[in-house]
């Protein structure tokens, strides 16, 4: 039998941040630990600084192909990305792109809607290579303001909607929004004529229990469920979590990745 394809999503906290005792270089072989162990064939990465923090995690892991674009423009954190690690040998990338999340989505640097910073999003359209089973895959990070974070959302879900009806869709992203918000079900697709999408953990996990993935550094008394891995609801889940990793009051990040293994 085929094995599942294992897909994470792990917002990383920029190393531009001054967090003390929750610095990069404190982190960073903890972060390395924590995915080898995930052992994913796809890996959406938010907030890598394009610096030494994006120069650790791709010396890393050579055996995967690194796509990433800074979010650029005049505002705040310009050289964060989102990034996009496909595994050699387990996927070919037919296709790819880098859009903003604005009115103007092809403009580099692009801003709308009051968002506090520049958001970007990966589209990569993939074929399996252990089957041949084609899949195209979003990996972004949305604003944190309301506003913005739904009209994002919104522009994802039209770019969702275009694609073929038959295709496979993945999603993975740090969303700024919970689960009971209008961006999670914009971009579930409720009442949506194509491209429905379900919740990989809650297709494990129906009561959600243990989803939460932003704890700040452990400092919440419950972490936020705000990192999500969607796909096609047609799509058999085999199983999912989240990886909560501490080692003597130190993390990896601020958030915690969440993993999910899936069949094409």
């Amino acid at each position: 039998m085929e094995h599942p394809l294992t897909l994470v999503t792990f917002n990383l906290r920029t190393a531009e941040a001054q967090d003390g005792e929750f610095s990069w270089a404190r982190r960073r072989d903890m972060v390395v630990e924590c995915l080898r162990d995930l052992d994913a064939d796809l890996i959406g990465l938010q907030e890598v600084h394009d610096d030494s923090q994006a120069r650790d995690v791709r010396s890393a892991f050579p055996e995967y192909e690194w796509i990433g674009v800074r979010r650029g423009g005049n505002g705040a954190a310009p050289l964060e990305m989102n990034v996009a690690l496909v595994r050699r040998g387990a996927f070919e990338v037919l296709e790819q792109q880098f859009f903003w999340l604005s009115r103007t989505p092809e403009v580099p640097g692009s801003i709308s809607w009051g968002s506090a910073y520049v958001c970007t999003a990966i589209f990569l359209r993939l074929r399996s290579c252990r089957n041949g089973a084609e899949a195209a895959w979003f990996n972004t990070h949305l604003d944190y303001l309301p506003q913005a974070r739904l009209e994002g959302a919104k522009l994802l879900r039209r770019r969702i909607e275009a694609l073929p009806p038959d295709c496979n869709v993945l999603v993975t992203g740090d969303f700024n929004a919970g689960k009971r918000s209008c961006v999670y079900r914009t971009l579930l697709g409720e009442g949506a004529s194509c491209h429905r999408l379900r919740d990989a953990y809650r297709a494990v996990h129906t009561d959600g229990r243990g989803e939460g993935t932003f704890h700040a550094f452990g400092m919440l008394p419950r972490p936020q469920a705000i990192d999500w891995v969607l796909v096609s609801k047609d799509l058999p889940v085999e199983d999912a979590g989240v990886a909560c990793v501490s080692v003597g009051g130190v993390y990896p990040s601020d958030h915690y990745p969440v993993w999910a293994k899936v069949r094409l």
